[in-house]
């Protein structure tokens, strides 16, 4: 995911991979329609005439006319912080002091570095995808098949041919990437920045099409892919019952896809506590994507976590299934907003607010769902992180 922690909740030695082998292998009944384990309240869908109460916080998006500007929770204050009316998406720095921000297509695109008052920081030719390191010092793009590493400034630091879905390790010293063959099949390796090392996550992972993201986990020393947990400094392995996604900030959970079910005409997704060896606490439904693209590639696009890792944020997109499922994998329950559409959601900093997509239009919903508000015209929302 897009939100990281340096404070992890598991010390993640050798030990802890070992011991978790029989909680893997548990397998937990998914309940109907998703709705996980636990208790389920189903509330009235919110107004979209409710007014909004207090919203902390800073959103970045996409004017309809192609630009990256700021407002606030209400949609006052905006500021238009480029003019180029050529941009596709973005990604805050971690500190929200900047953000990298994809220009143009194909021969034309490129990637700049703005702040908050509109200076330009950096501008590289032939970027795109931008993915900022836990840190903020490190800016990896995709560059003509490659992932390109450049500092904070935009000066290049290194270049990692054949190479697609980077992850950064948390500390900011190492990307894992899938290296690419000849053959188009690809294999996860981990880059050293400073050195350009490269070394094979494993010996005996077969390569397979570019189609599965590497998780690393927010502590360090553990990275999630496929159907396995690696620890590559001492060899350790454990098998997991799907398709590892992504990691919730704070390191306590796992999402991982199993198999598709022509039953349920879905995907289920499976939410693993590691703190429980690795027990499925949560199970919800992963609808197909209309692109037929993997569930562990666009799930991002449809979901959220909160910082704290409690709250997992999901529009199911399916129609006439379009709700807003908040589960709690604390407490193991959730809340469903339902007839509500959009994507691409962000939890505010505080835990407080969403905003998601729709229809062109920029949508604020508190998470308790007392309000649903369009606030402005445009896309890509994403709040401000807070330093």
């Amino acid at each position: 995911m897009k939100k990281s922690s340096n404070k992890p909740i598991l010390p993640w030695p050798v030990l802890v991979l070992g011991a978790v082998v029989a909680g893997v292998a548990v397998v937990v009944a998914l309940l109907v329609g998703g709705s996980g384990d636990g208790d389920v309240v189903s509330t009235p869908s919110p107004s979209p005439t409710a007014t909004l109460g207090p919203v902390a916080g800073t959103i970045g998006y996409i004017t309809p006319d192609g630009n990256f500007a700021l407002m606030d929770g209400h949609g006052g204050s905006q500021q238009v912080l480029t003019s180029d009316g050529t941009a596709k998406s973005y990604a805050w720095s971690t500190d929200g002091s900047m953000a990298a921000i994809e220009l143009g297509a194909g021969a034309a695109a490129h990637v700049i570095g703005v702040r908050l008052d509109g200076s330009r920081v950096f501008d590289i030719a032939g970027g795109s995808q931008p993915l900022w390191s836990p840190g903020g010092n490190g800016l990896a793009l995709s560059v003509n098949g490659a992932v390109a590493v450049y500092d904070a400034l935009g000066n290049p630091l290194r270049v990692f041919e054949s190479a697609t879905l980077p992850a950064w390790s948390p500390d900011g010293a190492s990307l894992a990437f899938l290296k690419v063959g000849a053959d188009g099949k690809a294999v996860p390796v981990i880059g050293e920045v400073s050195t350009g090392i490269e070394s094979p996550l494993a010996a005996d992972i077969e390569p397979s099409d570019p189609v599965f993201p590497i998780a690393w986990h927010p502590a360090g020393g553990i990275i999630a892919y496929r159907n396995r947990l690696y620890e590559p400094a001492v060899g350790a392995t454990v098998d997991l019952p799907g398709t590892a996604i992504f990691w919730s900030p704070n390191g306590r959970t796992l999402l991982v896809a199993g198999e598709f079910s022509p039953a349920d005409r879905a995907t289920p997704g499976l939410i693993l506590d590691a703190s429980q060896g690795f027990k499925q606490t949560i199970g919800l439904l992963i609808r197909p994507s209309a692109e037929d693209i993997p569930p562990q590639l666009f799930m991002q696009k449809w979901s959220d976590w909160s910082d704290d890792g409690r709250y997992f944020f999901y529009m199911d997109p399916e129609p006439s299934r379009e709700f807003i499922r908040v589960y709690d994998t604390q407490a193991i329950s959730q809340q469903i907003y339902r007839n509500i559409s959009g994507e691409r959601p962000d939890i505010s900093p505080d835990g407080a607010n969403a905003v998601f997509m729709f229809q062109g239009k920029v949508w604020v919903i508190p998470l308790d769902g007392s309000a649903l508000v369009p606030v402005a015209d445009g896309t890509r929302p994403a709040w401000q992180p807070t330093p």
